[in-house]
Parts: C-alpha cells; sequence; structure tokens
C-alpha cells in the first residue's frame, strides 16, 4: 500500500495538475505562450513557471489567465479530473459515437 503523500506533496502535484491543464488548453487551441501572455497581461516567463508546475500565483493573475482562454477559474482548479473517469459511448454501429466521442471528450478537458 502507498503512504499517503504529506501536505508539501500533494501541493506539489496540486500545482503540477494546474500547469498541466493550462498547457493542454493552451496548445489544443493552438494557442503560443507569447499569445497567452498578452492575452492575460501575465509574462511568459510567469506562464512557463506556471506551466512548469513551480509558478504559486496569485488567484488574480489566474482569473487573469482563466478568462484569456474562455474558461473559469473553477475548471482550472478542481480538484477532480473528469479526464480519469472513462465514459463509454454505445450504440449502433455509424451512430455517430466516433465523432460524439471526440467531441465529447474535448468538452471534458
Amino acid at each position: 500500500m502507498n503512504a499517503p503523500l504529506s501536505a508539501q506533496q500533494q501541493e506539489h502535484a496540486f500545482l503540477a495538475r494546474l500547469g498541466e491543464r493550462v498547457r493542454t488548453w493552451r496548445t489544443e487551441h493552438g494557442m503560443t505562450r507569447k499569445q497567452l501572455s498578452v492575452a492575460s497581461g501575465v509574462s511568459e516567463r510567469y506562464l512557463a513557471q506556471l506551466e512548469a508546475g513551480q509558478g504559486n500565483m496569485s488567484v488574480l493573475l489566474l482569473r487573469k489567465v482563466a478568462r484569456a482562454m474562455g474558461v473559469g477559474v473553477e475548471r482550472l482548479v478542481r480538484e477532480d479530473d473528469a479526464q480519469q473517469r472513462p465514459i463509454a459511448l454505445l450504440g449502433l454501429r455509424g451512430a455517430g459515437k466516433s465523432t460524439l466521442g471526440a467531441k465529447l471528450a474535448q468538452a471534458l478537458r
């Protein structure tokens, strides 16, 4: 059995997940770090630290980044990760499961 994470390890893991969410959203939407920096008013260096899980950003700066990304802050800082919950699409062949599944996966990110 794995030992529980220390408070410091939990904080580091949270920041890493936050950074991963920002980086994933940015790359999936074809946005460079420079473009996100300009849109949010947050420096590229700070964004790089955030994406690396090293930036313990203030709530107000995180709000600027979220707004520039067009998402709510709560979506970036949520504790549960929707990607960890599998979803099965059942139906008839040719009913559009592949198309719907791809759109659903994108919406859950």
